[in-house]
């Protein structure tokens, strides 16, 4: 139980924000026909925007501050989020986000609490079990679940045969409009997580190409948002794909267990992805580890164990 419960903490996560758009208010002092001034009409207009804005905060918070529903946070978020600047949408998406992952032992525990719902996860549906797929689920205990599940943003995850749920992190992509550009890029490398994890049953089920992307971009945010409110949730993902990339996974791992040689399609990636180099500090610390296993015949010696062991030491300071 103790290591199901890691596996839900590690592929649970993650929030979003929300962006509204405000007129500009022209700096020209231009008399309306009833002779009053345009400008202090818009004065009187951004008042009254910003009046409303405190009154959806505070009924946000208010909101938040109780053990409610799921439901009623992602409902109170649809109706105001247009409503409210980028940066308090961004905040609501937040609050929302750790609503989520406060709730995902209750849900899990509902799950199992179930025999039913079980029975019909593990036998009638299997690995092909898909939250967008409700209409084809027959059991009404099920069909029940998974709608709730979907409309608050829920799906399930596998791993090992045991079903668990996680946070869908394509449920926020209707925030992308109303949110800063920092949780923006947030909700989308959520997404990619979500939509499709790097790692399974400890073997690493996307190709060696993808890792290096998504370490790249997942830096890339980093640099760009380094005062963002989720800066530290990307900063352990980035650490993660760089352990990927210099290790692989138990059941995948960068060099073959008998020849202690690197894996020929990893090595075909990397020299690719050397080769069309950004200049980034990821692909900069992979263009020295090529070089290093250059010099070993891609084998792994003390060298090449040492150069990564550093690497990881350095990234993880």
């Amino acid at each position: 139980m103790l290591r199901r419960k890691i596996i839900v903490v590690i592929f649970s996560a993650l929030l979003l924000t929300v962006q509204i758009g405000c007129s500009t208010v022209s700096n020209k002092n231009a008399t309306d026909v009833s002779g009053k001034s345009k400008q202090s009409t818009n004065n009187v207009g951004n008042k009254k925007l910003g009046d409303k804005q405190k009154y959806i905060i505070d009924e946000f918070n208010n909101l938040i501050a109780k053990d409610v529903m799921i439901s009623n946070v992602v409902a109170f978020i649809d109706r105001n989020i247009s409503s409210v600047s980028p940066e308090n949408a961004s905040t609501m998406i937040i609050n929302l986000e750790e609503a989520q992952k406060e709730y995902l032992p209750k849900l899990e525990e509902k799950i199992n609490a179930s025999d039913a719902v079980r029975k019909n996860i593990e036998i009638e549906h299997g690995y092909a079990l898909d939250i967008n797929k409700i209409a084809s689920v027959e059991d009404e205990e099920l069909k029940k679940l998974l709608i709730d599940m979907r409309d608050n943003g829920f799906k399930f995850e596998t791993i090992e045969g045991y079903y668990f749920p996680v946070i869908n992190y394509e449920f926020y992509k209707k925030y992308n409009l109303y949110v800063t550009n920092d949780i923006k890029m947030y909700i989308d490398i959520m997404e990619v997580e979500s939509n499709k994890v790097p790692a399974k049953d400890a073997a690493i089920i996307i190709s060696w190409d993808e890792i290096l992307k998504r370490a790249q971009n997942q830096e890339k945010f980093i640099n760009k948002y380094g005062e963002s409110a989720r800066i530290d949730e990307v900063k352990q993902l980035y650490k993660r794909y760089v352990y990927f990339a210099l290790y692989g996974a138990d059941n995948t791992p960068l060099f073959s267990y008998d020849q202690k040689v690197m894996v020929p399609k990893a090595k075909s990636s990397y020299l690719r992805a050397v080769a069309n180099s950004e200049g980034s500090e990821f692909m900069k610390l992979i263009t020295e580890f090529i070089q290093v296993l250059e010099k070993n015949d891609y084998k792994l010696t003390n060298d090449v164990e040492n150069f990564r062991k550093n690497a990881l030491e350095n990234i993880q300071q």
